[in-house]
């Protein structure tokens, strides 16, 4: 039996526009969204054995298991590289707004929005 862990929402920084930012962020970003496309497919083969534990008689069978328990640890650790390349971009990115005097953009539950004052 897994334990089940409920799908992380991939955040809106897949779709953050990183055209204006230096070139080291950019890579940051690209590894982040390519973080984030490996977590999609974990997240989808996870949820597709646990679907056969469903509808099968038998149940999963222990390579099935270990492949859950596998992919659940590899799931973690590209939540917590993906949270330190978030704060990175983050971190550039409130820089260059200070630069340039604007309102910074905060993350809030995987979004941006400007932070009122």
């Amino acid at each position: 039996p897994s334990s089940s862990s409920s799908p992380l929402e991939i955040s809106d920084l897949t779709k953050f526009p990183t055209e204006d930012l230096p070139r080291s962020v950019q890579k940051i970003h690209t590894r982040y969204l390519a973080k984030s496309h490996k977590l999609s497919n974990l997240l989808l083969e996870v949820t597709r054995i646990e679907a056969k534990r469903d509808t099968s008689e038998s149940g999963l069978s222990e390579g099935q298991e270990n492949t859950i328990l596998k992919n659940n640890e590899k799931i973690r650790n590209l939540q917590e590289d993906m949270e330190g390349l978030e704060k990175e971009i983050m971190a550039s990115i409130g820089r260059k707004v200070k630069k340039e005097g604007k309102k910074q953009p905060v993350s809030k539950e995987g979004g941006f929005y400007e932070e009122e004052e």
